[in-house]
């Protein structure tokens, strides 16, 4: 029963944690669900999908694939400093920061009674991340993580 709910709980923590760390828009399902390149508003933007499953002894690792990004501004058409004429760098900085933020928020387990346990899981790290800009039709920039997560496999003995 309990490992049921713990992929409910880790999901919803996400989500909130994405929140959180001030992404306006936070969805979940494949990744032509995320719609990338008809995005027109909620910039920055999360987009998770649960990509792979590895089932061990005590442990099983989800893997999810997430995708962060932002618009790039290039209504500017003089240098914007002194490495190029939109705002790629400023954005790829603000989206790193809020990841680690993210990782950081979602490694607490906010713990209010011993049944909470249940809920125990780690984040495998190092985490991953590829670096992407999508042109056309709106321009935007931002990182595809890949990020694991083990929990514990609960026998149910009753």
């Amino acid at each position: 029963m309990a490992q049921k709910n713990l992929f409910y709980a880790l999901t919803e923590k996400m989500f909130n944690t994405f929140t959180d760390v001030g992404f306006n828009s936070v969805t979940y399902g494949s990744e032509g669900d995320a719609d990338i390149q008809k995005r027109l508003t909620d910039y920055p933007f999360s987009h998770t999908n649960l990509s792979n499953i590895s089932i061990e002894d005590k442990a099983t690792t989800l893997s999810f694939n997430i995708i962060v990004g932002d618009k790039v501004d290039q209504t500017n058409t003089t240098q914007i400093n002194k490495y190029a004429k939109d705002n790629t760098i400023d954005i790829q900085q603000d989206l790193l920061n809020k990841m680690s933020q993210f990782l950081v928020d979602l490694q607490e387990l906010n713990l209010e009674s011993y049944d909470d346990l249940i809920y125990g899981y780690d984040l495998d790290k190092p985490v991953s991340a590829i670096a992407f800009r999508n042109d056309l039709p709106n321009i935007l920039t931002g990182f595809f993580f890949i990020l694991n997560v083990e929990v514990p496999n609960m026998a149910d003995l009753c």
